[in-house]
């Protein structure tokens, strides 16, 4: 069944099953959304920043993510009730920034994430092709 009306992506359910958040593109930033799982009150989440790249995951209480272009190495956790946002875990490692998914446990004790180990690159130089 067609719940948003205006496209998105990356979408969750909360635990109780009311709401769905997804996000959208809004100028090159990520915006997330919310509409109520029988269709109604499509919304923006108001109060949250606008995010380039994050892993998130969401509860009936709010959403936990890091943006992998801009938090560094914190997890952060955005209330629903207050709009405030705070960190709630300072990691040891920095989290992939192409990774779209952290797992939060049901009872908001453990989340799961990717961490990102050793990355390298190596850049070629290709000559006398046409």
């Amino acid at each position: 069944m067609q719940l948003t009306h205006h496209g998105g992506y990356m979408a969750r359910e909360t635990p109780r099953g009311n709401r769905l958040y997804y996000s959208r593109i809004d100028n090159g930033r990520m915006v997330m959304w919310f509409i109520g799982t029988d269709g109604s009150g499509e919304s923006p989440v108001t109060g949250l920043p606008r995010l380039m790249w994050p892993a998130w995951d969401v509860t009936d209480r709010g959403l936990y993510y890091y943006d992998g272009m801009s938090s560094g190495r914190e997890i952060l956790f955005f209330d629903f009730a207050t709009k405030r946002t705070r960190a709630v875990a300072r990691l040891p490692g920095r989290p992939d920034p192409f990774s779209h998914n952290i797992s939060v446990s049901p009872d908001e004790k453990d989340i799961l994430y990717t961490q990102m180990g050793h990355s390298t690159a190596d850049i070629v130089l290709a000559e006398g092709f046409h």
